[in-house]
């Protein structure tokens, strides 16, 4: 089983302190992946970032290479979908749905390196560890 203590999380928006004093425990049957999102607010735009994975040691610690990093792609949805698949304009009363267009998702992942650019003042990122 994978020993991931030391990763930092929070509850579904919940702002992390900046001290890092949360901690999330990640478990996996072996041969499969966990993982967890992040979300930045407020970057400056184009900025670069770069992450480091840090082994905290130990009999079940993971080395660097089961740890991989994926931007969350915004995918914009511009048009609800009508009980028969059509798309539904916007502003038409829609009752059946959770959430009117528009709005975004954030389903596509994009492999990012140790370091990359970020498109805008936003970004979210997929931390997948393989449990081997």
């Amino acid at each position: 089983m994978a020993d991931v203590r030391r990763e930092r999380m929070a509850i579904p928006d919940t702002d992390i302190a900046l001290d890092g004093t949360r901690d999330i425990v990640l478990e996996a049957a072996r041969g499969t992946s966990v993982g967890y999102q992040i979300l930045w607010e407020e970057l400056p735009s184009d900025a670069e970032l770069s992450w480091e994975w840090v082994s905290g040691g130990g009999e079940h610690s993971l080395r660097s290479e089961a740890v991989e990093m994926f931007q969350l792609v915004d995918a914009k949805v511009s048009e609800n979908t009508g009980p028969d698949y059509s798309t539904v304009p916007v502003g038409t009363p829609a009752d059946y749905v959770t959430r009117l267009a528009p709005f975004s998702v954030y389903d596509a992942l994009r492999p990012v390196g140790r370091a990359f650019r970020v498109g805008g003042s936003k970004t979210a990122l997929y931390v997948c560890f393989r449990n081997r």
